[in-house]
């Protein structure tokens, strides 16, 4: 093979490696057998959020690559003397950036003195991929002191790489959002106080969040059959299929119908369970991260069911009191201000008084406006 074709096949690796991070080793691994280096490594280092910081590696021991993460990845000098000394793409090394070892140790002695030292990685050199006010990204390579430093045209084989690996880590950065989106719009239908279940264009469940499961684990209303929800009851499982066909099948057209709202019976419950189904399209979710597959969203409320909302959320959230939190789970179980009161010991102008610091603090104006705000999901993501 030879060195032209070895690039470009590189190159298609990098590439592959920006949406399938399994494949930077590999990478790493062929940037140092092309530069003759000990070893390599693509680094990322976030000074405000240092949780987000991040290191791929070949060559480098487990406890060297643990070390460096842990205790200096903050005190690597390379950021500033190579990343911030050049354009963004520039390869350099040591030997170019300090006119002699003391200089570079001047540069950060601990971190020259206790990991550059001790684990001979006497030579580094590299490129920033990425360079802002408290976020950098690196490609670097490491040599022993037996190796020496690179020679120019061992650099510039590295040169040569370092535009396809800022391009390939936009895209590696840009997919590790997408999925962060995807996780934290999950997380969040998953606290929502009522049931959700999404369902595709087949009318078959892609998410189901916690609270639906519940609900459809005890009452007996509901059930899953071929694969896609129905109700247990003949006549009210025809009027639910087609309640999920109109949303599913909307158009643009207003006057058409759009879902809407059911009330499924079954004579173990007394009370029927009420099922909203719309058209994902018409729900506003935060981050506006889509949910793959997802056509309709059913919304499932057990009359029968205690709301389950969380008091140190409702303190947190919107810096209730705990007394004030307490009347807010109460308000949305059903209680009236009377049984609050008593089920408190407190008298009811305490609770309205109560109520009203409620209504400033969640910036609603009545009970019905709390409970529906209470109602539509605790974070406030998801609204119709």
């Amino acid at each position: 093979m030879n060195e032209t074709t070895e690039m470009l096949d590189l190159a298609g690796l990098i590439y592959e490696s920006s949406y399938d991070a399994s494949q930077w080793v590999s990478v790493l691994q062929n940037v140092a057998q092309l530069t003759d280096s000990s070893s390599a490594a693509l680094l990322y280092r976030d000074d405000t959020y240092p949780r987000a910081n991040f290191m791929y590696s070949y060559g480098l021991p487990p406890a060297a690559l643990q070390t460096y993460l842990d205790r200096y990845i903050h005190l690597d000098p390379f950021f500033d003397l190579i990343g911030r000394r050049f354009p963004v793409g520039t390869v350099s090394a040591d030997h170019l950036v300090a006119s002699s070892r003391e200089e570079l140790r001047e540069a950060s002695p601990k971190f020259y003195d206790e990991y550059m030292i001790p684990y001979d990685q006497y030579h580094i050199g590299g490129a920033a991929l990425l360079v802002e006010d408290d976020r950098m990204a690196a490609v670097a390579i490491q040599r022993s002191k037996a190796l020496g430093s690179w020679t120019d045209k061992e650099l510039e084989k590295l040169s040569l790489l370092t535009d396809h690996f800022r391009r390939a880590f936009r895209i590696h950065r840009e997919f590790t959002r997408l999925r962060v989106h995807e996780y934290a719009v999950y997380a969040m239908l998953d606290q929502l106080i009522i049931g959700l279940v999404i369902l595709d264009k087949n009318s078959k469940p892609i998410y189901t969040n916690p609270t639906a499961q519940s609900i459809l684990n005890t009452n007996p209303t509901m059930k899953f059959r071929n694969g896609k929800i129905t109700a247990t009851n003949n006549e009210d499982a025809k009027k639910l299929a087609g309640l999920i066909k109109d949303a599913a099948n909307y158009s643009d057209n207003i006057e058409e119908m759009r879902g809407g709202v059911l009330g499924l019976h079954h004579r173990d419950s007394p009370l029927p369970l009420l099922l909203l189904a719309t058209p994902v399209t018409d729900l506003k979710v935060t981050y506006q991260a889509p949910l793959e597959g997802a056509c309709v969203a059913l919304f499932i409320s057990d009359p029968e069911r205690s709301q389950l909302i969380s008091p140190d959320a409702l303190i947190e959230m919107y810096k209730l009191t705990k007394a004030e939190a307490g009347v807010t789970v109460a308000l949305a179980n059903g209680l009236s201000l009377k049984e609050i009161a008593n089920s408190k010991s407190v008298s009811t102008d305490t609770v309205r008084s109560q109520l009203k610091s409620i209504f400033k603090k969640t910036n609603t104006n009545s009970q019905t406006d709390l409970i529906r705000m209470l109602l539509s999901g605790l974070l406030g993501a998801v609204q119709v």
